[in-house]
């Protein structure tokens, strides 16, 4: 896979997708359409969104894009998240401007 710097200027990634992925990054393996079903994330052919925020998340140290595990990084975002149940998470520090 490719580096791309300006990957987080082109794609603004969206906090709740990324949670998303994290709740269901069990190792299993899923196909980009299961993901995005179980997810609710949007995958069509000129609006997909899984295979971005998973490279996000994996370029951020969240996601293990090889076998769709949380990092330990992604754990303990996953459980802040949990904890806080909506209310202002740990997503409002990694995303602050």
């Amino acid at each position: 896979m490719s580096e791309n710097v300006n990957f987080h200027m082109t794609f603004p990634p969206t906090p709740a997708y990324i949670g998303r992925l994290l709740k269901i990054a069990d190792g299993r393996v899923h196909t980009v359409a299961e993901i995005a079903e179980e997810t609710g994330i949007p995958e069509g052919a000129s609006s997909g969104k899984v295979r971005p925020h998973i490279q996000y998340a994996s370029y951020m140290g969240l996601l293990n894009s090889t076998d769709f595990t949380r990092t330990p990084l992604g754990k303990i975002v996953y459980l802040e998240d949990c904890i806080n149940n909506g209310r202002k998470s740990i997503w409002s520090k990694i995303f602050q401007g």
